[in-house]
């Protein structure tokens, strides 16, 4: 099959999260499929199917391989298909900022291998806005589930606070069961020849599917960091990288800045990197990162 994403792409640069819809996004996405349905009548597994509902109509769903294959290029489906707990509010709500947009359209970058140095990116944005349920769960899972990446190391001003979002990460393919369902190898541990797992401990997981997922704190021992099959990560992922002013001094950020440069980014100069973060003090990291951007 040739079509891999919908024809008229409602995450294009003109839409944003006061008009994106997220509920004609998914009715589109599963008409899409469907139409494709119809391109192959004789298809064994196809990408749609009927159910009946209660009250005697019937609604349109994806099948396990029409949410495998509508997903693969297209992370906003997948937390809408796999992922809606995490975008679920306590009042029921699904709502997004525009950071979250912004992420979806960044990660496309993941799918494709890179030269050195070309894909490192920065995203500021306040406490509270969702930032970690989608860079250390939602959009992990779907680059993880789709083999876009196969190791992610991940920092955070802690260990103590990277093996939380790593935890979140491992709760979701214990439980998530569309998830297990639809990518079996990605939710089971690798094991070793005697049985025991090769990493599932609360700094690294290493799947059956060969993909590799690891959580340090900066204050931690990072230097030459490999996964089980020695290879370097191919995407960093830097979250909160900095604690709250009452913590930090200039002279500890700029000791933080010499481990991010010499020791992560030098882990793989061809990985994807991603910071994300929220300006902690004036003089900060992320504050410097902000002041290299000129509005016009």
């Amino acid at each position: 099959m040739g079509v891999t994403t919908l024809a008229d792409d409602p995450l294009g640069p003109s839409v944003n999260a006061t008009t994106f819809n997220h509920e004609v996004y998914l009715a589109n996405a599963i008409t899409f499929a469907a139409a494709i349905d119809k391109l192959r009548p004789d298809a064994d597994k196809p990408l749609t199917y009927l159910v009946d509902l209660p009250d005697g109509s019937s609604e349109r769903v994806f099948t396990s391989t029409g949410r495998v294959y509508m997903t693969r290029n297209d992370p906003m489906l997948f937390a809408l298909v796999y992922c809606r707990t995490l975008i679920t509010d306590d009042a029921g709500h699904i709502s997004f900022a525009e950071l979250h947009l912004e992420l979806c359209r960044y990660v496309q970058k993941w799918k494709d291998p890179i030269k050195a140095r070309e894909s490192r990116t920065a995203f500021v944005a306040p406490r509270e806005a969702g930032k970690s349920s989608w860079v250390f769960k939602i959009l992990p899972l779907w680059a993880s589930s789709h083999e876009h990446v196969k190791f992610i190391a991940a920092f955070s001003s802690s260990a103590t606070q990277a093996q939380k979002h790593l935890s979140g990460f491992k709760r979701q393919v214990d439980t998530n069961q569309l998830i297990r369902n639809d990518f079996p190898k990605l939710c089971t541990p690798a094991k070793r020849p005697s049985g025991g797992n090769v990493a599932d401990t609360q700094e690294m997981y290493h799947s059956q599917s060969e993909f590799t997922f690891t959580a340090a704190g900066l204050d931690s021992e990072i230097l030459g960091l490999v996964d089980p099959q020695n290879r370097r990560p191919d995407l960093i992922i830097l979250d909160d990288i900095e604690p709250d002013e009452s913590n930090y001094s200039q002279y500890q950020m700029k000791k933080r800045l010499t481990t991010i440069i010499d020791t992560v980014l030098a882990m793989n100069e061809r990985a994807h990197v991603a910071l994300i973060g929220t300006v902690t003090m004036p003089g900060s990291i992320v504050h410097q990162l902000v002041e290299t951007v000129t509005t016009t």
